[in-house]
């Protein structure tokens, strides 16, 4: 919403100046401030969300590694010491659920195992199988504490993003809603269109605010 005020006041600018020049001043202000917002709004939390789908893709793909080398140590009857090992026991759920770190744990565990069983290509793992899981292993070792930075930068935008919003919609309504009584006196039809545009809130505890969510949308909407 507060870019399409903001692409409004732009369009009228002249005419909105020619009655209250003080109104230019105002409203490239404003384009500034909403410029500085937009370019929060496209910035860091589109490269956090990639970032964390390209994270729950590796993992699932990397619980499926651990889930296979799980079934052939099963199959295969593997024994240490003529037990089978603990982690024999998980399900591809559990997997699925256990944190990062222990998941790390347990696929070492059982790929140390799986490499003392014979004859792999029997049970359908070749060199080339083994080779890809270690990849997998790499890969999700190397991310697995990204998200704890990456919360870090979201909360940071986010925070910058709410700030934002609060201080374009708190410079609308001291510096542009009441002169727009004066600017546009002559064209009731104006203002109804300005003030149909400004029905935005600002953000309150808790919840994303109206004004907040309204925005993203409308960047969504602009991206698209």
């Amino acid at each position: 919403m507060l870019h399409w005020v903001s692409n409004f006041l732009n369009e009228k600018r002249e005419k909105l100046s020619s009655k209250v020049p003080a109104m230019k001043d105002f409203i490239d202000e404003f384009l500034k401030q909403e410029a500085a917002l937009y370019a929060i709004s496209i910035g860091n939390p589109n490269v956090v969300k990639k970032n964390t789908l390209e994270k729950q893709s590796t993992r699932k793909a990397f619980v499926t590694c651990v889930a296979k080398l799980i079934a052939v140590l099963d199959a295969s009857g593997f024994k240490l010491k003529n037990k089978p090992l603990p982690e024999m026991e998980y399900s591809v759920y559990e997997l699925s659920k256990m944190p990062a770190e222990k998941l790390c744990q347990t696929y070492l565990k059982v790929y140390g195992a799986v490499k003392k069983v014979r004859n792999l290509q029997y049970y359908g793992l070749a060199e080339g199988d083994m080779r890809d899981m270690q990849a997998y292993y790499q890969e999700f070792s190397a991310i697995k504490n990204a998200p704890r930075v990456k919360k870090k930068e979201v909360a940071l935008s986010n925070k910058k993003l709410n700030d934002g919003v609060k201080d374009c919609i708190s410079f609308l309504e001291k510096h542009i809603d009441k002169m727009m009584l004066i600017a546009a006196a002559d064209e009731p039809a104006l203002q109804m269109d300005y003030k149909a545009l400004r029905k935005v809130l600002p953000r309150a505890s808790g919840r994303p605010s109206d004004a907040e969510a309204a925005y993203r949308k409308s960047r969504e909407r602009k991206q698209e």
